[in-house]
């Protein structure tokens, strides 16, 4: 991204913060904007401006925290072994998502920098680790670089994509970018709390990362089309809505640096009993069972055979009732796939769920789930017509939180649709 828009981007979130958490970075405001919030590409530059970004530099496998790995998907659907004896297809190598590995450590580190500096009264400091968070978040979340990152590509690919053309080159498009909205567009919009800790608000900000940056790639995406086909007007709005969903990633990541810094938490009732289907996986099942062959999972809704949205709904011990779940995950099965987050140690008390077939499909299902808490097996579940859905209450849900799904029709079993209703954690007490 070129530089003034981490300026124009920077600005707004500062502007949304409350008056409170404006005052105590007032002193800082417009070094954050003009400077802080450039420490990355600085980091790339000689003399001052390379060391100066070389104090708040963090890196893992020593990649700087600035454009991360992509999320790996190909591995997750083309590369099989046969099991004969079992008459069963696996993976052929266990699963890294290097994406969230490097931003999980670096929004970690930096978040944690940012609000111990304030903590002790280095504002600058404070302010100077945050601006290089939010410049990472930024870049990912505006333009060409949106292209990259959670379930992204390289950043060519609009080139490859579209036909040459002399006078349009599709980077150069999505640098154009009209003028921010005014901040009273965005005024409405209250930053969010992500986390009472470091890594509690490395998990939310996960979530919000990666939902952010699909936007902005979605929304480039049709920014480039609508250049090539001459309706280039259309896009200041389009610009706008990138800009926005920008400054509020920014806005929430340094409200909760502050709320961390002063121990104020205003409103911390939503982070007491969060749903794990709120949070992003680690690792989602590709190329399942119709329908979500090329969906992997949704949230909130089930699909049926015609690729209908309908509700999530399981029968359940011991009546056999239908229960309808307002929140939760529907999904297909394979031969084997895997469903799978990773939860910081020592921040929840337990998971309560409920899993299944869903109820459409209950009486003509066959799927064993295998729950796993890093190696450890939690519970094995066979779901079929005679033990359609259960309840399941997990102690100590930490490290990596695993739902090991295997279709006895294995692929193309489109009768083999689950339901993950209501995953509801329960946090521990905080305790600074």
């Amino acid at each position: 991204m070129p530089g003034i828009e981490h300026d124009y981007i920077t600005e707004l979130a500062m502007g949304l913060l409350p008056p409170w958490q404006q005052a105590i970075l007032a002193p800082e405001r417009d070094r954050l904007i003009h400077e802080y919030s450039h420490l990355p590409d600085m980091w790339y530059g000689f003399g001052d401006a390379h060391e100066l970004a070389g104090r708040y530099y963090f890196e893992t496998d020593g990649i700087q925290f600035h454009y991360l790995p992509d999320t790996p998907v190909v591995p997750l659907y083309r590369y099989y072994t046969v099991d004969e004896e079992n008459k069963a297809l696996y993976l052929l190598q266990p699963y890294d998502n290097a994406h969230w590995r490097h931003a999980s450590r670096g929004f970690t580190y930096y978040i944690r920098q940012a609000a111990e500096a304030l903590r002790q009264g280095r504002l600058a400091d404070g302010a100077a680790f945050a601006g290089w968070l939010i410049h990472m978040l930024e870049d990912y979340s505006f333009g060409a670089h949106s292209l990259e990152g959670p379930y992204g590509t390289d950043i060519f690919v609009l080139d490859r994509l579209f036909p040459e053309r002399l006078d349009l080159n599709p980077k150069s498009i999505l640098a154009a970018a009209a003028p921010p909205p005014p901040l009273e567009d965005l005024a409405p919009y209250t930053p969010r709390l992500l986390g009472m800790s470091p890594e509690e608000a490395a998990l939310h900000l996960y979530r919000r990362h990666v939902d952010t940056t699909l936007a902005a790639r979605r929304l480039s995406h049709q920014i480039v089309v609508n250049a090539y086909a001459d309706q280039a007007h259309l896009n200041e709005a389009l610009f706008h809505r990138m800009f926005a969903g920008a400054a509020q990633l920014a806005a929430d990541v340094l409200h909760t640096i502050v709320c961390q810094a002063e121990g104020r938490f205003d409103d911390p009732e939503s982070l007491l009993h969060p749903l794990l289907s709120e949070c992003e996986p680690i690792q989602r099942p590709w190329l399942v069972s119709p329908p979500y062959r090329s969906r992997a999972m949704l949230r909130d809704q089930a699909l049926n055979d015609n690729l209908d949205a309908i509700p999530l709904e399981l029968k359940l011990a011991p009546d056999g009732e239908t229960r309808r779940f307002e929140h939760g995950i529907g999904i297909g099965s394979h031969f084997e796939c895997t469903l799978a987050w990773e939860l910081p140690p020592g921040l929840y008390q337990r998971l309560d769920c409920c899993l299944g077939l869903h109820a459409a499909v209950a009486h003509l299902g066959d799927v064993t789930v295998r729950v796993m808490l890093d190696d450890r097996l939690i519970t094995e579940e066979r779901f079929c017509r005679d033990h359609p859905g259960a309840s399941l209450s997990i102690p100590d849900p930490q490290g990596r939180l695993a739902l090991v799904i295997r279709s006895a029709a294995g692929l193309g079993g489109k009768h083999h649709h689950l339901v993950l209703g209501a995953p509801r954690l329960t946090r521990h007490p905080f305790t600074r």
